[in-house]
């Protein structure tokens, strides 16, 4: 009768911890237990013995490992001993290994697991480095280990870099790390470099004009303390990336000046991700050009555009009218935009996205308001009538709208305004336009919930009570108002002017008012009480609580 075996690994975790304990010492072989997909995998090829092993490379025998090469044999356990569904390791040819090697990789929170795999033994990392595609196997350079010597161990796997100047570690070979890594233009897929200085950034621009072919990841972030009237900005260059980033899939450019950008993305058609934050004056693109690149970006998924200061647009820019061409942008779900109002209704005045449902906007302090172009397109996002719920804030500089979904934890639709003056007037006339001719179709006649917040004293800023009942009238669908304490003594004001047969103008199917901090000594704000007395007397009832949260 055979001996037990000495090791039986139950599930992949189990079995590559077991292969780092090869790398120490000499085991007999485990039986395994293989997932669904491998073991129907390994049973078809039952009747074969003989191994499949990958081409040898010639970086085989470079990485240290265990003498022990674990090679396809006929098992030496009796057939009793095994389960049905178990295999001793040694009999698994490679193309099971190899699905093994991938389900490790896939589920590892490591980005070089595939490492540990390569130092089992000369028959596994044969197998390993044969299959870099299936494995994707990259070599990760970092701000800690020397890049040089890491790169020549391994064999020429695409190269992912990734360095952080936040951490402020003077030991650390980054600036050399950088150098190393760009030399190898032909090999990078990945670049992300957070908080590089200038200076840096001037040494390493002359590596990048060369065309990087497999490049699908771009992030350069730029110190934002940095001072520049001290130090001279950096700006890129046309010729950045050879001109041209066929294969580049995700941009994000913090605080970089590169006025060129508009030549560079109209070779992305391939784009899924456009982040451009905090553009410099010196970085400034013209509203135009970013409309034209954005004609030929038609697998974007989301798009920021986000200016460090409201730089006016010239002459010929405001005088621009309705565009008569349109672009279609049939995978966009999320667009987010920081400018001046003009701006963004240049780009969006010729844009499709049907499936836009996350739109954040952010206006810098204007004194005039006119968003009717922005209106228009708002209305053409039907992922937008889902909205169900909404939140409107006043403060004395400030006023925004949000409309989210039901369950509140995804918001749809975000714009925020600001005013120079602090004028009450000048923060309710663009909600007002927001409210009663953004949404034609969507979101506002499928709220149910609103809620009202604010930060100043509303009841003293002699905003005109007209301006409160046009902003309110388009919500016919509100079942629950929540005030905040500061915003309910000024509706209750618009509230108690409704009565008679204009008792039902606003909110006509409202059931619950729910007002922050009202309790025992806290009395509800007479016009509410007179409000819901009519609405009593009118058949329609309503119930005033305590707003909870």
């Amino acid at each position: 009768m055979s001996r037990e075996p000495q090791h039986r690994i139950t599930d992949l975790t189990e079995f590559l911890a077991f292969c780092v304990r090869l790398t120490i010492a000499h085991c007999p072989p485990p039986i395994i237990s293989l997932p669904p997909r491998i073991a129907g995998l390994s049973e078809m090829h039952s009747g074969d013995q003989e191994s499949c092993t990958s081409p040898n490379s010639k970086y085989v025998g470079q990485a240290t490992s265990t003498s022990t090469n674990i090679s396809p044999k006929s098992p030496s356990t009796a057939a009793g001993n095994i389960a049905p569904g178990q295999f001793p390791i040694n009999m698994l040819l490679d193309e099971v290994l190899l699905e093994m090697f991938a389900c490790y990789v896939e589920g590892s929170w490591r980005r070089d697991a595939w490492h540990t795999l390569a130092c089992v033994c000369q028959r596994w990392r044969s197998i390993a480095f044969g299959s870099p595609r299936r494995l994707n196997l990259r070599i990760f350079c970092s701000q800690i280990i020397p890049v040089r010597e890491n790169l020549e161990f391994w064999p020429p796997f695409p190269i992912v870099l990734t360095i952080d100047y936040f951490q402020n570690r003077p030991n650390w070979p980054r600036d050399d790390n950088i150098f190393a890594t760009l030399e190898h233009h032909d090999r990078v897929c990945h670049i992300e470099i957070r908080d590089i200085s200038s200076s840096l950034l001037e040494k390493a621009l002359p590596l990048m004009q060369k065309p990087f072919p497999i490049l699908t990841d771009l992030n350069l972030y730029a110190d934002e303390d940095e001072d520049e009237d001290a130090i001279p900005a950096s700006v890129i260059p046309d010729s950045f990336l050879g001109g041209s980033a066929p294969r580049l899939r995700i941009l994000r450019l913090r605080n970089i000046r590169f006025p060129g950008l508009p030549k560079l993305l109209l070779s992305t058609t391939d784009l899924v991700h456009l982040v451009l934050d905090q553009i410099p004056d010196s970085g400034y693109i013209s509203a135009d050009a970013i409309a034209t690149c954005l004609s030929t970006l038609t697998r974007l998924e989301s798009l920021t555009l986000c200016f460090l200061s409201p730089r006016p647009l010239p002459e010929w820019e405001r005088r621009r009218t309705s565009s008569s061409t349109r672009t279609h942008l049939p995978f966009l779900n999320c667009f987010t935009f920081n400018g001046v109002r003009e701006y963004l209704e240049d780009i969006v005045d010729g844009i499709d996205a049907p499936l836009l449902d996350r739109l954040i906007i952010r206006f810098f302090r204007q004194q005039v308001f006119d968003i009717r172009r922005l209106a228009q397109f708002i209305g053409r996002l039907p992922k937008l009538e889902t909205c169900s719920e909404a939140r409107m804030y006043l403060g004395s500089r400030h006023a925004s709208f949000e409309g989210l979904s039901h369950s509140e934890t995804t918001i749809k639709a975000s714009l925020s305004f600001e005013s120079p003056f602090g004028t009450p007037d000048l923060l309710m006339s663009p909600l007002v336009q927001l409210c009663t001719s953004s949404f034609p179709q969507a979101p506002i006649p499928t709220i149910e919930g609103l809620r009202i917040f604010g930060t100043y004293s509303p009841g003293q800023d002699g905003v005109d009570l007209s301006l409160w009942r046009e902003l309110l009238r388009p919500f016919t669908a509100v079942w629950d108002l929540y005030l905040s304490p500061v915003i309910a003594p000024r509706i209750a004001l618009v509230l108690q002017e409704l009565v008679g047969e204009s008792v039902m103008e606003l909110f006509p199917v409202l059931q619950n008012i729910f007002v922050k901090g009202l309790d025992q000594d806290k009395l509800v704000p007479e016009g509410i009480e007179q409000f819901v007395a009519a609405r009593q007397l009118a058949g329609h009832p309503i119930s005033v609580s305590r707003w909870e949260h």
